[in-house]
């Protein structure tokens, strides 16, 4: 306490952001969680000027605590400031979902309300599947960079049944349709069934898709985008194929995919079957490739990682930075918080760029 007081007297009372910092090092060495001493080093190191280090004092501290109201704040000025306005409604997102926010942060995430589905073009497979400082997935991204090109032509092979498909001029199947065409997947059906889920989607062209009545009733509306975006993303990468099938069923088609002539019928039946479903051209290659391993406790690490990837992709389908933690607050496991950690970062102002224009 002593070290805290004499680092807000030198920073508040004589500018002497250094000092506050040395005396600050001291304090998070004794603790490291000190909610207070974090908050002040962000505010001395924005102080010095230190932007980025001042916005990664203010992120970590708020993802830790929500109802932090400084660190959203400070967090929220400095990337206004930098015109990351995505950022900032995601800040005043998280204060009001601790039910602390302001009116005017209440306006301001309001201010994010989208009408219809987004006009600009996402490439899914450029949101990284892997944090930048993670070293052990190689085996992971050699996975995704094989099966990707091949997953539109499983379909007919891994199916997800449809049961009560719509026309292409419902309501939902165009919202649909114009979620989908933003990620380059130009055909979509649609089917009104309810499960466990609001929306999940299957493997194919058109990629087959299951959404709730509930939800499409308001196709229109933030939760039909985030839903339908979240499970379009994943028929645009493996997570819906992750989804579909469970562990052994994946090693099962790993396994067809590379021994040329298997001795396990079951095997031989399931590489027949893939490699029919592909073009020519296609299978010669498949047949030319080396084809990757996984071993059997990585297929849950995968899937938990594509879930991710796909709400990501959820919320910026969405629009609204509230809608979409309201989708996931209830989820247990840490999905939340690592759509926080995206949602505070740059590269969410500049996603939502490219799907939404200007804003951003």
């Amino acid at each position: 306490p002593l070290r805290l007081a004499l680092a807000n007297l030198l920073l508040e009372t004589f500018g002497d952001s250094n000092g506050a910092l040395e005396q600050l090092r001291s304090a998070l060495v004794v603790d490291p969680d000190d909610e207070d001493a974090r908050l002040l080093t962000g505010r001395a190191l924005e102080a010095r000027d230190e932007v980025e280090a001042a916005i990664r004092a203010y992120r970590s501290l708020l993802i830790d605590r929500l109802s932090c109201v400084d660190a959203a704040r400070g967090l929220a000025r400095i990337m206004g400031a930098r015109g990351h306005h995505p950022v900032v409604a995601m800040a005043s997102s998280v204060l009001e979902l601790a039910g602390v926010a302001s009116p005017s942060e209440y306006e301001h995430v309001d201010g994010f309300d989208r009408a219809g589905a987004p006009r600009g073009r996402l490439v899914v497979l450029d949101l990284p599947l892997l944090e930048e400082d993670e070293r052990d997935g190689e085996d992971l991204v050699a996975v995704e960079r094989f099966l990707t090109p091949l997953l539109q032509h499983f379909g007919s092979v891994h199916k997800l049944p449809l049961s009560a498909t719509v026309g292409a001029s419902h309501p939902a199947a165009a919202a649909a349709r114009q979620i989908g065409s933003a990620f380059g997947l130009a055909t979509v059906q649609l089917s009104i069934e309810n499960g466990r889920w609001p929306a999940v989607a299957g493997l194919g062209r058109p990629v087959p898709l299951r959404v709730s009545a509930e939800l499409a009733a308001r196709p229109e509306e933030a939760p039909f985008r985030f839903w339908v975006g979240r499970a379009l993303g994943a028929a645009a990468t493996c997570g819906s194929l992750l989804e579909l099938l469970d562990d052994g069923a994946l090693e099962l088609m790993l396994k067809a995919l590379a021994i040329p002539k298997p001795e396990s019928s079951e095997v031989a039946q399931q590489r027949k079957q893939l490699l029919r479903a592909m073009p020519r051209k296609l299978r010669k290659q498949v047949e030319q490739s080396d084809v990757p391993k996984l071993r059997r406790g990585r297929w849950e690490y995968y899937r938990q990682l594509e879930r991710q990837r796909a709400d990501r992709v959820g919320l910026l389908t969405s629009s609204n930075p509230r809608v979409a933690l309201r989708q996931l607050e209830d989820i247990p496991g840490p999905r939340l918080r690592r759509l926080l950690e995206f949602g505070l970062s740059v590269p969410f102002s500049e996603y939502y760029r490219l799907l939404w224009g200007g804003r951003g």
